[in-house]
């Protein structure tokens, strides 16, 4: 944030997915993200619609950020 000169970002993007890495945890950490203001909203590219949808269930079950847009 410091190099680009903003105290937070907009829209924050994930790109490939790790299906190594449980949904859970990686909504924790966005969620750690926007707690902090550091991130207004995050996107993922490359994601299937399952994967999406299991990270955004778990967001809505622990009320946590979810995963507001999606490009292919």
């Amino acid at each position: 944030l410091e190099a680009l000169g903003v105290e937070s970002i907009d829209l924050y993007l994930l790109h490939r997915d790790n299906l190594d890495v449980p949904v859970d945890e990686i909504i924790d950490i966005m969620d750690g993200f926007y707690q902090q203001k550091k991130i207004k909203a995050f996107g993922v590219s490359n994601w299937t619609v399952n994967r999406i949808r299991e990270a955004n269930e778990y967001a809505r079950r622990n009320n946590r950020i979810f995963i507001s847009t999606s490009q292919i």
